[in-house]
């Protein structure tokens, strides 16, 4: 697995985010109407949970996990593909679900997407696999930076279905 902390990667996190600010490939990782230069990269894993999909030095993605502390579950992720390769980032995708469970604990892990957004197929693939579920529909949620509004979709992930899905992966094997 190619996943690595995200803060020793915080200056070229800052340019890569630069880049894709303005690129209208990017457009559904910026939904809140205007464009954002930079991401906050925290030095802690108290509020988010931050990683990159790294290989031969070069950041792939990046994942960022909102974490609601108290009752320890997350209650947004954060995904960005910098590259167009759907193969390894569906692979670090599933490695960072997994380490929230596993390592952090969480008991259940809810997100969002854009509709449209290319990424919502690679979504409902992980979510179906996990065998989870969408909770929720929201019309016209979120802004693009070109003013296009678009529906949100929800989803969770629950611990039980995580631990289901990874019994069943590990008899497999």
């Amino acid at each position: 697995m190619s996943l690595e902390l995200a803060f020793p990667h915080k200056v070229e996190l800052y340019q890569l985010f630069a880049q894709a600010s303005t690129d209208p490939k990017f457009k559904y990782y910026f939904a809140n109407g205007y464009h954002i230069f930079e991401s906050q990269i925290d030095g802690n894993d108290w509020d988010n949970v931050q990683m990159v999909s790294v290989i031969d030095g070069e950041i792939l993605g990046y994942f960022n996990a909102a974490i609601n502390r108290a009752p320890r579950y997350v209650h947004q992720l954060g995904c960005i593909n910098f590259t167009d390769d759907p193969f390894v980032f569906s692979r670090d995708l599933m490695g960072f679900i997994g380490r929230l469970f596993e390592y952090y604990q969480f008991y259940k892990i809810c997100f969002s997407v854009l509709v449209g957004n290319p990424s919502e197929l690679l979504y409902d693939k992980a979510v179906d696999k996990l065998g989870a579920r969408v909770v929720g529909h929201f019309e016209d949620h979120y802004e693009t930076p070109d003013g296009e509004k678009h529906d949100a979709k929800w989803y969770e992930i629950t611990g039980e279905c995580y631990w289901n899905y990874k019994s069943k992966k590990e008899y497999r094997m």
